[in-house]
């Protein structure tokens, strides 16, 4: 997957959820075309101030812009206007909790 691909959630089978807050939730998620495992992060939007939407574009240019081989790869992101909520694909750490 490049990170200039569209991606859009029909892309994906939810799996199971691995965790959430307040904000945000994160799911074990399957592309469909790949057979691949990622984690998709969903950050709710709807009630969230202007710093916490400042925040969520800013975790996507961090993530976009580090290319290391112990962090975690960006995937991609898009937008669910339905639910209001920014999501980020990322790789995958299946070994547990980081």
């Amino acid at each position: 997957m490049s990170k200039t691909d569209q991606l859009k959630m029909s892309d994906f089978d939810v799996i199971k959820e691995l965790g959430s807050g307040s904000f945000a939730r994160v799911q074990l998620i399957k592309r469909k075309a790949d057979k691949k495992y990622y984690a998709l992060k969903s950050m709710f939007l709807a009630d969230a101030k202007q710093k916490l939407k400042d925040a969520a574009l800013n975790e996507i240019r961090l993530l976009a812009s580090i290319n290391l081989p112990n962090v975690i790869s960006y995937k991609g992101s898009f937008y669910l206007p339905e639910v209001q909520s920014l999501c980020i694909v990322m790789e995958y750490a299946n070994g547990g909790d980081l």
